[in-house]
């Protein structure tokens, strides 16, 4: 149970613009439980988390040219530090 709640209290902060639909959502579900079998109620749980990976998947493919853009740049201040210490090291001047 208090899993259950803790994901309530997670997904009532999360939701501003909609807080009492999601309230009113959580509930029924919460009484739904109460009246199913423990396995459908596992079950369904499982089947919930899986779905949970359709917009992270999407949150990752939309975000994949930042990153590619993000990487580049943190890997050309890499090179320019490897290079400013290198030279330094053979005992040339940066």
């Amino acid at each position: 149970m208090t899993i259950v709640v803790f994901i309530y209290l997670f997904g009532e902060k999360n939701a501003k613009i909609s807080s009492r639909i999601y309230t009113v959502i959580a509930l029924a579900f919460i009484f739904l439980g109460t009246l199913m079998s423990n396995d459908l109620v596992w079950e369904l749980t499982d089947a919930f988390n899986y779905l949970m990976v359709i917009p992270n998947a999407m949150a990752l493919f939309a975000l994949t040219g930042m990153v590619k853009a993000s990487l580049g740049e943190v890997e050309k201040k890499n090179k320019v530090k490897q290079n400013s210490a290198g030279e330094s090291e053979d005992g040339k001047t940066a």
